[in-house]
């Protein structure tokens, strides 16, 4: 025991004090100081401060892995956010984070260990995709952002819960973030690839290229949202398929609700569609009671929702096979470059930003800018000379 020099102060050696206070519910806690005896009782005051504002931290042995399996745990039980963007949270605060980092007390964790978590990943992780030498490839820093949104917002709530007093990961710099530029196919390619589709996957791909829809949303087209009669056919998009820890199921909100939209398509997609839905009739009577999903435009051969991921396997499978026989030269398409064609074409061509964007199901024009700015068409010869002719005609 050292000798009390100051109310809750004890005084262990030359500029070496221990604190004591209260904690809120009573317990009796203490740290030691080391430094001048004013800056001691400074800090005290700091602490009895923070615990009348009610900003006090109550110490814990809880681990960022705790906690994180409690955030999931309860955004599950409330139902906030679908299934697969909280599998999708549990994906990027797991991996290589969760090794380095979950182990360590949730209170403990600063910036500098989270900076140099990303350092590591980003020179050392290795993902399960190969480069075109073979090699696995390295973490992207795309991912590393996506890693530290999720985590900030993971951190954002223990401060709000008071497991901690501040976030550290505020202080902490990801990677810049840099313009994302998908996949997209030439127009002659989407050509040589429908050709290559055969049955349902034609169909859908098809629908995908000429409309820009996300595969969910593809997926999740009732009969209720096609208006193939008349001189304008269009598509509704109403909902998605949702693919998370449960069975497959239709959700009735599409992405956001800017995604719920009304677009036009082509007389010839009308047309693949009507020879499609008279096809899955056929089907769905030689099943009789097994089809599970009349309502849906697409299904599989048994009537049950299909699989965003088997969709985009299916699509990987041809696109490989077409870019090894030399058949197209764009490398890397997924199923999500349908609409990264769908879009760049049209910008290509002079469509106008906002149409794109209202096909695409975007927030607003920046967000189609974002992805599709280094597209569209440079006009600056034609703003020269419109500038030159207004001034000439003053």
């Amino acid at each position: 025991m050292g000798k009390r020099v100051a109310p809750g102060i004890e005084k262990l050696g030359e500029q070496h004090y221990r604190i004591w206070w209260t904690e809120q519910g009573g317990r009796l806690r203490s740290k030691v100081f080391r430094g001048p005896l004013a800056q001691a009782k400074k800090s005290r005051r700091a602490i009895l401060e923070s615990i009348e504002r009610r900003e006090y931290v109550v110490t814990s042995k809880k681990t960022l892995r705790d906690f994180r399996d409690e955030y999931i745990r309860a955004r599950r039980l409330k139902q906030d956010g679908s299934p697969g963007t909280l599998k999708r949270y549990e994906s990027l605060l797991g991996g290589t984070l969760d090794e380095h980092l979950g182990w360590r007390r949730l209170q403990e964790i600063e910036d500098a260990h989270i900076d140099e978590y990303y350092l590591w990943a980003l020179e050392n992780e290795e993902t399960r995709y190969r480069d075109e030498s073979g090699d696995l490839r390295k973490v992207s820093p795309q991912t590393i952002i996506k890693r530290h949104q999720a985590l900030k917002m993971l951190l954002k709530d223990a401060v709000r819960r008071r497991e901690i007093s501040k976030n550290p990961s505020d202080t902490v710099s990801p990677p810049p973030r840099r313009r994302p530029e998908g996949v997209a196919f030439e127009a002659s390619e989407v050509k040589t690839i429908l050709a290559a589709m055969e049955g349902g996957l034609a169909v859908k791909v098809r629908v995908a290229f000429f409309t820009g829809l996300r595969r969910s949303e593809v997926l999740g087209l009732r009969k209720t949202d096609l208006a193939l009669d008349g001189d304008r056919p269009t598509i509704t998009v109403s909902g998605k398929v949702l693919e998370g820890d449960g069975p497959l199921r239709w959700a009735p909100f599409p992405k956001s609700y800017h995604s719920k939209r009304t677009i036009d398509i082509d007389t010839e997609t009308r047309d693949v569609l009507k020879a499609w839905l008279k096809e899955q009739a056929r089907r769905r009577i030689a099943l009789g009671r097994a089809w599970e999903h009349p309502e849906l435009v697409f299904t599989t051969a048994a009537g049950r929702i299909v699989s965003p991921n088997d969709l985009s396997r299916d699509f990987r499978r041809v696109i490989v096979a077409l870019a090894g026989d030399g058949s197209i030269e764009t490398r890397g398409g997924t199923f999500h470059s349908t609409r990264h064609t769908h879009a760049t074409i049209l910008l290509k061509t002079g469509v106008r930003v906002s149409v794109v964007a209202e096909r695409l199901g975007h927030k607003d024009e920046m967000t189609t800018l974002l992805y599709y700015s280094h597209v569209i068409p440079k006009e600056d010869g034609h703003a020269v000379r419109a500038f030159v002719d207004a001034i000439a005609a003053a």
